[in-house]
């Protein structure tokens, strides 16, 4: 498993205003978790889970899922 560079918003004074965007509490966390919970809720592929690559391509295990709707979530 590995994480990509696309990741969710941090939820700031900047995005209270927005109605389009929904925001998901995640508690007091910090690091790996947060981290985490980027990736999970990122609006493409925030992370892979690459079973086996070879010339002709990626090999993703059947539980790596990305999230293609264009609802934007943050977190808290």
């Amino acid at each position: 498993m590995r994480y990509t560079t696309s990741q969710a918003n941090h939820f700031s004074k900047s995005l209270r205003d927005l109605p389009e965007i929904n925001v998901v509490d995640i508690g007091d966390t910090e690091g790996d978790i947060v981290r985490w919970w980027s990736a999970i809720l990122a609006q493409h592929e925030g992370w892979k889970a690459i079973v086996k690559q070879t010339t002709s391509g990626e090999y993703l295990a059947p539980w790596s899922v990305s999230r293609t709707y264009k609802t934007t979530l943050a977190i808290n």
